[in-house]
Parts: C-alpha cells; sequence; structure tokens
C-alpha cells in the first residue's frame, strides 16, 4: 500500500538555483498528500529551501532525463506520479484539483495545462474545454509537466528518449503515454482547470542551441510515430510542417521558417536505436 497519494519526481540537471522556485510553489500547496523525489544529475550538491514539511528524497543519477525519472518511479511511494520540471512551478490549488478530477472522473491518467502568470496557455496550443484525449491529441497536448499517473509496476519511461549531455532526442512523455495506454488499456482525462507555470518556449534563428533542440525535438517525434506505427500520423505532420513553412516565407516571418526547416529537418532525418 503506497504511503502517499502523490510523488512529484523532479530531475535536477545544470541549474544550480532555478529548481528552488518549484520546491518553494510546494510549501503553499492546499492539497499534503505527497512526497517530494528529487534526481540530482549534477555534480554538485543541491541546496533545497527551508520550510517544506513533506518527506523529500534525494537520489544522484548520470545525465539523462529517461534515466533519471525511471530512479526516481523505482522510489517513489505514492498512488500517482508527476514529473514536474525544475524550471516550473504549481499553483496553490494545482495539486488539489488533479485529486478531485481523478476522484470525479476514475481514470487513471489526467492532465492539463502549462501557462503564464496571466493564465496564457505556453509550450502547446491546449483544447479550452474537458475531453476525453485520442492518440492525435496525446501527441498534440500532453507535456510531460502537465500530466499525473497512476504508479503501476514495471511501468519505465525508454532509455532511448529523454534528455541528455550527448543527446537532445526528445518525445520520451508521449512515448510513456502511449506505451501505457497500450499495456493497461485506460484513458486519459484532459481538463484545462490543471494549471502549472512554466514558461513559453522561445527560438532565435541566430542561437545554434534553439536551432539544434528544434531539430532533436523533431528527430524524437519521428522516432515515437514510427515506433507506435502511427504512420498516418507522422505524413500529416509533415504535410502540416510543409504547409506552414510555406506560409510562412510568403509572409517573411524568417524566425518561423527557420524553426519549421530545423523542425522539418528533424522529422526526415534518419536514426538507430
Amino acid at each position: 500500500m503506497n504511503s502517499f497519494f502523490f510523488s512529484l519526481i523532479l530531475c535536477v540537471y545544470g541549474k544550480r538555483t532555478v529548481y528552488q522556485k518549484f520546491l518553494n510553489s510546494l510549501k503553499k500547496q492546499t492539497f499534503k498528500d505527497f512526497e517530494i523525489v528529487i534526481i540530482n544529475q549534477n555534480k554538485y550538491p543541491l541546496i533545497i529551501p527551508k520550510g517544506i514539511s513533506n518527506p523529500i528524497k534525494i537520489l544522484t543519477s548520470k545525465p539523462g532525463l529517461s534515466v533519471s525519472r525511471n530512479l526516481g518511479i523505482r522510489f517513489s511511494d505514492a498512488k500517482y506520479l508527476a514529473f514536474p520540471d525544475d524550471d516550473c512551478e504549481y499553483f496553490p490549488e494545482t495539486l488539489a484539483i488533479v485529486h478531485r478530477e481523478i476522484r470525479k472522473r476514475r481514470t487513471e491518467i489526467v492532465s492539463g495545462t502549462t501557462v503564464d502568470k496571466k493564465q496564457k496557455f505556453t509550450l502547446l496550443k491546449f483544447p479550452k474545454k474537458d475531453k476525453f484525449l485520442n492518440k492525435l491529441d496525446i501527441i498534440r497536448y500532453i507535456n510531460s509537466v502537465s500530466f499525473f499517473i497512476k504508479n503501476k509496476k514495471k511501468i519505465k519511461f525508454d532509455e532511448n528518449f529523454g534528455l541528455t549531455d550527448k543527446s537532445l532526442i526528445s518525445g520520451e512523455e508521449t512515448d510513456f503515454i502511449l506505451t501505457y495506454l497500450k499495456k493497461f488499456k485506460t484513458k486519459i482525462f484532459y481538463t484545462p482547470k490543471i494549471q502549472i507555470y512554466h514558461k513559453d518556449a522561445t527560438f532565435h534563428f541566430k542561437n545554434k542551441k534553439n536551432k539544434l533542440k528544434t531539430f532533436y525535438y523533431g528527430k524524437g517525434f519521428k522516432r515515437v510515430m514510427f515506433k507506435h506505427k502511427l504512420y498516418l500520423f507522422f505524413i500529416l505532420a509533415i504535410v502540416k510542417n510543409l504547409l506552414s513553412l510555406v506560409l510562412s516565407v510568403l509572409l517573411f516571418k524568417k524566425n518561423i521558417s527557420i524553426k519549421l526547416i530545423y523542425s522539418l529537418r528533424g522529422k526526415l532525418s534518419k536514426w538507430k536505436f
């Protein structure tokens, strides 16, 4: 029997103090039944803010987002798992709303949104109404920050995905959800009532890291689509990418055009597992 309702599995890499904002946001949670599992991927110790009353486990791991999250899952002791980024923050009612929706919907997975301080959607274009998500929705509306999932034996992230110090292959959260749904024959419920603060992603065509990250995100997307045999979805994504690129060129939107080019290159590149 699990000791807590939520395990918040937080992986920290390369950011010396940013993660403290997330930990400080947990002090204000109105729902208190959770533990914090921190996986430190750095060579230096972490500084934990004072005043956090919930149990904290600190583990160490080599760099690798999926590797670190799998370690956190193994040491978690809760009914449901969450995977916040080290640069996100929970609003005071975040966990209370998630808990309410899980009880109300009787589902094993619930997901929500990422927003800025003005409650504007960030990272993805989320739906404005409650709904159960289909496969296409999962690809479009899921990121690792915003879903909460029932803790079951032998669930884990595919370690071929996930940001590391040597690779930027993404798509681990989409693969994780699709694998879970296939294995346990369950559904995922989405509601915009669940909100998590996260700054929007930025891109500038002169920034080499931005272009490289966009390329590898596209490459990760292709891996996920081919692994789960979602070939039609992949073709539709390519067509949409091409049409958006043509439109951005016609409108002289250089920044968007360059981003779409690198995304397309990633999606069309080869890979080896």
